[in-house]
C-alpha cells in the first residue's frame, strides 16, 4: 500500500492501480479505495474507506490518507483536516503533518476560508517540524522543505524561502538536501526573484518546465532591464508564463505577474468560479498599476484596506527593491488594521530581517496577544523564538530564557527551545546548566549549525560523562571538513578540555585527538586557528618565529609600556594582545598591579561610605584580589557593601581566562628586544599552577556573585565591537549610578572624571578596620599578602613590610620590587634601614638578592630624589651598605652592582658611590692608618669587577694625606 502511494504521489496513477492489482487483495476495502483515489472516483474511495475497520496506528494513518485526499478534491477541506488531525492527536507524524500542510497550502490558493494567511503560517510551520521529525531518522525531508517554501512564498517571505534550500551554513539545509532535483525548480524560481540573475540562468537550463523558464526569463527582464524595459515587452513576457501554465495554480501566478504590469490576462474569467477572492485581488493590482506608466505603488497602498494580499504584496514591492523597513512597516500596519495574528508574525520576521531587535520583539508579543491561546501552538513556537533572539541583541538573556521555557512548554522536545534556552545560560556563564538542558532527555541533543556544534563541543568535552564522547566530537567535526575556522575551534576546544581534565582522557582519547590534530594541521598549514610552525636549523630553531613575533612585540611596545607606568588601564592590553582581563590582571601584565592611588584616598573613602547605601559593580581585578586573601576575610569585604554585582561579560571572561590557562604551557616564546631574536621563558616553579588555581578561585567568586547582562557599551563605547568586556563593569556603574569596585586605580580615575563613585579593595581595607569589623593586625595582614602578590604604592610601614618579606623568607621578591617605586620613600631613613635588615637575612646563603634588593631600593630612592638632592641620597644609601657587618669580599660585588641600577637611573646623580667609598675610606685611614686601610679596602675589592677596582685604587691614591 506504501508503494503504491508512493506510485501516486509522484503523479503515477496507472503504475499505482498496476502494483495495487499484482500484490494486494482484491478485496480489501484499502486496495479498493486506493483504486478508486488512482481513478478519481472520490465517492468510491470515500465509501470503501468508511467499511475499513483500521485496527493499528500505521493502518489508521493510511485510512485517514485515503480519506483526506477524496474529502480535498470533492471541496470538503475543512473534513479533510479533520480528519488527518483526528489520526494524529499528538502531532508527531511527519506524514500527517505533511498532509494538513499540503492541503492548507491548497486552499489559501483558492482562497477559502477568512484565515487563509494564518493557514499558510501553519502550514509553514507544520512543514518544518515535518521536516525536522524526518531528519532525526534520515526520512525523506525535502519534501517538507517543498511545502515550506511554497508556504514562504505564499506569504511574500522570499528571503526565508531562499534560505530554507540553501546548504548550512548560509542556509538551513543539509548537504543531502541541497543538492536533492526536487528543489531544482524552486531555487531557479527564486534565484531569479532574490536577484541571483546568474544562478537563475545556470539553474534555468537544467530544467524541464516550460512554465519555470517563462517564469525566469520574464523576472529576469523585470531585473536586469528595469526602467530601460518597454512595458510592452514585460508584459509580452508575463503572457508567455500565462500560455505555459497548465495548473490553475500555475494561472494564478502568472495572472499576477501580468497584473503587476496593468494587464487582465484572457481567461482570467474562467478562475473566478473557484477563485472569487484571489480574482479580485488580482483585478485591483491591476488597475493599481495600470495608474502609472512607472507602476506607481500609490494605487496599491492606498487599497491595503481592501484585502490582505495588497499589503502582502506591497510588501513583496519593498522586499524586492531592498527596502527592508518599509516592507516590515507596511506587514505591521496591515496586521494592524486586519487584526491578523499572522501579518503581526510576518512583520515581525521582516523586522528581524532589517536588524531591528526592538521592533522585531514588539510585533512577536503583539503577535501572540492577536493569535490569542487558540492559536497553533507551532506559530506561538515561532514568535517565542523571535523573543528570544530579540532579547539576546537587547541584552536582556534572562527575558530570552523566559521565551525559551514558553518554546518548551509548547513541546518539551523542541530542539529549538532547548539549544535557545542552553545559550541564554552560557551568556549567564551558567554553563553547566547549559549543558544540562541538552542532556535532560538522556541523550544529548544534536547540535545543527557550526554554532551549535562548537558550543556542544565546549560544553560536552567539560561536563560530559560519556565515554565516548570525545569520538563523537571528531566524528562531529566530519559535517564541515573544508570549515577552516570551525575545526580549527573544535581542535583547540578540545585540547583545552584535554589540559583541564586530564583524569577524564583515556589514551585512547588522547590518540583520536593528536591524529585529528594532523590531520588538520596537513590540511589547513596555514590555519591561523590552530598551526604548526617548522623547527629553524639546529643554531637557531625558532628562527622561523622571529618576523611574526618582532612585528607583534613592536607593534603592542607603546601601549604595554603605558599599562606597565600606570598610565592607561589594565583592560587596554585585552585589546592590543588578544587576552582575556582576568589573565591580564593574573599573570600581572602591567608588571604591578596599580591598586593605590594616594592622591584619591579620599573619593575612595566617600565612594566605600556610598557603597553602604547603593550595590557596588566589581570586576576580576577584585576577584583576583579576594582570591589571594583569606575566604572569611573576602567573606567579610563582599559584605561591607550595600551589594555587589558583576557583569555577564565579566564572569565569561574568566571563565574564558580559565580555560586559556588551563591549555598554556609553562615555556612561553617571546621576543627579546636586546637580543633582538625569539626566546624561551620559562615560568617560576609552580607559578602557572598558582595562575590556574587561583582562576578557578576568581570563577568561583564571580559565580557566586549577583550577574547582570550588559552586552553593550553605552557610556564609554569603543570603535570596535570586540574587546570591550573590561569596561562593561564601568559603563554598568555610570548607566544605573551605582559604585564601581575595581583594583586598576587607572580606571577608578576614568570613573571619578566621568562622576562615577570608585573605590579600590584597599580603600576598603581601610573602611572595615576603621569600622571595626577587621582588627589592626588582620588589616595589616591583608595588605602584607597584597604587597606580596606586587601591589603597587601601599604606604611604607616598617611592621606592614616586614610582615610580607618574612611571609616571603626575606627574598627579594615583590617587596624589594615595591621599593623601586617613589611612593615607598616618603621617609628614606626607615625604609633604608628595612632593606638593610632583610639583607642581613639572605646574605650568606642568597648573596644574589643583595643587588636586587640594593638595586631596587636605589632605583626608588633615585626617583623619589629632587634634582639636587639625588647625589646626597644616594650616597648616603651607599655609605650605609658599605658599613654593614654582611659586606665582605665575596658579597661586596653584588652591592656594587645593586647601588649602580639605581645611580643609572638618573642623570643627574653624579658619582655617589665614589664619594661614599671616599668617606669608607677615610674612616678606614682613621682608624687603621693609611697603609693599613688601603691593604684592607683593596682586599675587599679583591673579586669585583676591574672597573670597581680602578675607582677603589683611585679613591685611595686620591685621599688626602696619601
Amino acid at each position: 500500500m506504501l508503494v503504491a502511494q508512493q506510485y501516486m504521489a509522484a503523479g503515477e496513477d496507472q503504475e499505482a492501480r498496476e502494483f495495487l492489482a499484482a500484490n494486494a487483495d482484491p478485496g480489501s476495502p484499502l486496495l479498493l479505495a486506493t483504486t478508486a483515489l488512482c481513478d478519481s472516483d472520490w465517492d468510491a474511495a470515500l465509501s470503501h474507506a468508511a467499511s475499513w475497520q483500521s485496527g493499528t496506528e500505521s493502518t489508521r494513518v493510511l485510512k485517514a490518507a485515503v480519506e483526506a485526499t477524496a474529502l480535498t478534491n470533492t471541496g470538503q477541506d475543512d473534513a479533510a483536516l479533520a480528519c488527518l488531525r483526528a489520526a494524529d492527536p499528538d502531532g508527531t507524524l511527519s506524514g500527517v503533518q505533511l498532509a494538513i500542510a499540503q492541503i492548507l497550502l491548497g486552499r489559501a490558493d483558492r482562497r477559502r476560508g477568512d484565515q487563509w494567511l494564518t493557514e499558510v503560517q501553519e502550514a509553514f510551520s507544520l512543514a518544518i517540524k515535518a521536516r525536522d521529525s524526518r531528519r532525526s531518522w534520515f526520512g525523506d525531508s525535502v519534501a517538507p522543505i517543498v511545502a515550506a517554501v511554497q508556504a514562504a512564498q505564499a506569504c511574500g517571505d522570499i528571503a526565508t524561502a531562499w534560505e530554507l534550500m540553501q546548504e548550512q551554513p548560509e542556509g538551513q539545509a543539509t548537504t543531502r538536501e541541497a543538492r536533492d532535483v526536487r528543489l531544482l525548480e524552486h531555487r531557479a524560481l527564486l534565484a531569479a526573484l532574490t536577484g541571483r540573475m546568474d544562478e537563475a540562468r545556470r539553474l534555468q537550463g537544467q530544467i524541464d518546465s516550460v512554465y519555470i523558464k517563462a517564469q525566469i526569463t520574464a523576472l529576469t527582464l523585470e531585473r536586469e532591464n528595469g526602467d530601460q524595459a518597454q512595458i510592452s515587452q514585460l508584459q509580452a513576457a508575463w503572457q508567455a508564463v500565462w500560455d505555459a501554465a497548465a495548473t490553475e495554480h500555475e494561472q494564478l501566478h502568472a495572472a499576477m505577474g501580468l497584473a503587476e504590469w496593468g494587464v487582465e490576462p484572457a481567461g482570467l474569467n474562467n478562475l473566478e468560479a473557484a477563485h472569487p477572492d484571489l480574482v479580485a485581488d488580482i483585478r485591483l493590482i491591476a488597475r493599481a498599476s495600470r495608474s502609472s506608466a512607472t507602476g506607481d505603488l500609490s494605487v496599491l497602498r492606498a487599497n491595503v484596506t481592501k484585502s490582505p494580499m495588497i499589503v502582502i504584496l506591497l510588501a513583496q514591492h519593498y522586499q524586492v527593491t531592498g527596502d527592508r523597513e518599509q516592507r516590515a512597516r507596511t506587514l505591521r500596519s496591515g496586521a494592524e488594521y486586519w487584526r491578523d495574528a499572522s501579518m503581526m508574525a510576518m512583520a515581525a520576521k521582516a523586522y528581524r530581517q532589517a536588524d531591528m531587535p526592538g521592533t522585531t520583539r514588539d510585533c512577536a508579543r503583539d503577535a501572540l496577544e492577536l493569535g490569542g491561546p487558540g492559536w497553533p501552538a507551532q506559530s506561538r513556537s515561532e514568535m517565542y523564538a523571535l523573543l528570544v533572539d530579540a532579547e539576546f541583541a537587547e541584552g536582556n538573556p534572562d527575558r530570552a530564557a523566559a521565551a525559551a521555557r514558553s518554546m518548551l512548554t509548547l513541546n518539551p522536545h523542541d530542539h529549538d527551545a532547548l539549544w535557545a534556552l542552553a545559550r541564554c545560560h552560557v551568556v549567564r556563564g551558567m554553563t553547566e546548566d547549559a549543558w544540562n538542558v541538552l542532556v535532560d532527555q538522556g541523550t544529548p541533543v544534536e547540535p545543527r549549525t557550526r554554532h551549535e556544534a562548537l558550543l556542544w563541543v565546549a560544553l560536552g568535552v567539560r561536563y560530559s560523562d560519556d565515554a565516548t564522547f570525545v569520538g563523537q566530537a571528531l566524528t562531529l567535526m566530519r559535517r564541515w571538513p573544508d570549515d577552516e575556522e570551525l575545526l580549527g575551534g573544535f581542535i583547540t576546544t578540545l585540547h583545552a578540555g584535554a589540559a583541564a581534565t586530564q583524569e577524564r582522557w583515556s589514551e585512547a582519547d588522547g590518540e583520536q585527538l593528536r591524529q585529528a590534530t594532523e590531520r588538520y594541521l596537513e590540511r589547513f598549514p596555514g590555519s591561523s586557528q590552530f598551526r604548526a610552525v617548522q623547527l629553524g636549523p639546529n643554531n637557531d630553531p625558532l628562527a622561523n618565529l622571529a618576523d611574526d613575533l618582532r612585528q607583534a612585540y613592536e607593534s603592542t611596545r607603546e601601549v604595554r609600556d603605558k599599562v606597565a607606568s600606570g598610565d592607561l588601564p589594565l583592560g587596554i592590553l585585552t585589546r592590543v594582545v588578544g587576552r582575556t582581563y582576568t589573565e591580564a590582571s593574573l599573570c600581572r601584565a602591567a608588571g604591578f598591579v596599580y591598586a593605590r592611588d594616594a592622591m584619591a584616598d579620599a573619593a575612595g573613602a566617600e565612594a566605600v561610605t556610598a557603597a553602604q547605601s547603593v550595590r557596588a559593580v566589581i570586576d576580576p581585578t577584585v576577584a583576583h584580589t579576594l582570591a589571594l586573601l583569606d575566604p572569611r576575610l573576602a567573606e567579610i569585604l563582599i559584605g561591607f557593601p550595600d551589594g555587589v554585582v558583576t557583569t555577564d561579560q565579566l564572569f565569561q571572561d574568566a571563565l574564558q581566562a580559565k580555560d586559556s590557562l588551563a591549555l598554556q604551557s609553562d615555556l612561553t616564546i617571546v621576543w627579546d628586544p636586546e637580543g633582538q631574536q625569539p626566546d624561551v621563558r620559562p615560568e617560576e616553579a609552580g607559578e602557572l599552577e598558582r595562575y590556574r588555581s587561583t582562576a578557578g578561585r576568581v570563577v568561583e567568586i564571580l559565580r557566586s556573585t549577583a550577574r547582570v547582562p550588559h552586552p553593550e557599551l553605552r557610556s564609554f563605547p569603543l570603535p570596535a565591537h570586540r574587546g570591550g568586556q573590561w569596561l562593561t563593569a564601568l559603563d554598568h556603574a555610570k548607566e544605573h549610578g551605582l559604585v564601581l569596585w575595581t583594583d586598576d586605580r587607572v580606571l577608578r580615575s576614568l570613573a571619578h572624571s566621568s562622576d562615577v563613585p570608585a573605590f579600590g579593595t584597599l580603600d576598603l581595607l581601610d573602611a572595615v578596620g576603621t569600622a571595626g569589623r577587621l582588627s589592626t593586625d588582620e588589616v595589616l595582614l591583608a595588605k602584607a599578602e597584597l604587597l606580596r602578590h606586587y601591589y603597587a604604592d601601599i604606604d611604607f610601614s616598617h611592621d606592614l613590610y616586614t610582615a610580607a618579606a618574612l611571609a616571603d623568607g626575606w627574598r627579594a621578591k615583590a617587596v624589594a620590587e615595591a621599593l623601586s617605586r617613589p611612593q615607598a620613600w616618603t621617609e628614606p631613613q626607615p625604609v633604608a634601614s628595612f632593606v638593610l635588615g632583610c639583607i642581613t637575612h639572605v646574605s650568606e646563603r642568597y648573596p644574589q638578592d643583595i643587588a636586587q634588593w640594593l638595586a631596587m631600593a636605589s632605583t626608588g630612592l633615585a626617583k623619589a630624589s629632587a634634582s639636587g638632592a639625588v647625589s646626597q641620597n644616594l650616597k648616603t644609601l651607599a655609605w650605609h651598605a658599605l658599613t654593614q657587618s654582611w659586606v665582605t669580599a665575596s658579597s661586596l660585588p653584588f652591592v656594587l652592582a645593586g647601588l649602580r641600577c639605581g645611580i643609572a637611573v638618573r642623570d643627574d646623580a653624579g658619582t655617589p658611590l665614589e664619594d661614599a667609598l671616599a668617606q669608607f675610606y677615610a674612616a678606614l685611614v682613621a682608624e687603621l692608618g693609611h697603609k693599613l686601610a688601603a691593604s684592607w679596602l683593596m682586599r675587599l675589592f679583591d673579586l669585583a669587577p676591574d672597573t670597581e677596582k680602578t675607582i677603589a685604587a683611585r679613591v685611595v691614591l686620591t685621599h688626602q694625606g696619601s
